[in-house]
């Protein structure tokens, strides 16, 4: 059986404790650099999904093997999140995140067809 590290252990309770508000959340190394940032409608069950991927999804295991800490920025709305996502990502360049480090564009706008059309915020642009 793999041994959880103590770090792991007090990230766990750090997650646990998250409030349930939009937000962005940061996993952070020992020196405070950040590692891994990502933004969620709701910080408390975001922490919830990751909790259960623990010892499932080697990503996950990685970012939890890695930090010290995990920290968060509440936000008054997802869309206030993604931004702040995208901001943190581009000027920190954290070694988890795979998107958004380019600075290239990340946020369309997608308008189905239909009689009622819905306005989503999508990252792909192939939902043209």
């Amino acid at each position: 059986m793999k041994q959880i590290k103590s770090d792991t252990i007090s990230n766990i309770k750090q997650i646990k404790n998250l409030p349930a508000r939009s937000g962005v959340y940061l996993f952070k190394d020992a020196d405070g650099q950040m590692l891994y940032v990502g933004k969620a409608k709701n910080l408390k069950k975001r922490g919830a999904q990751y909790l259960q991927r623990l010892g499932i999804d080697v990503k996950v295991d990685s970012i939890f093997e890695s930090s010290a800490t995990v920290d968060y920025i509440q936000t008054a709305n997802e869309l206030e999140a993604l931004l702040l996502e995208a901001k943190l990502i581009a000027s920190n360049q954290p070694k988890f995140n795979v998107l958004l480090k380019s600075g290239q564009p990340f946020v369309y706008l997608f308008i189905s067809s239909g009689k009622l059309p819905e306005l989503k915020m999508v990252r792909s642009q192939k939902q043209k």
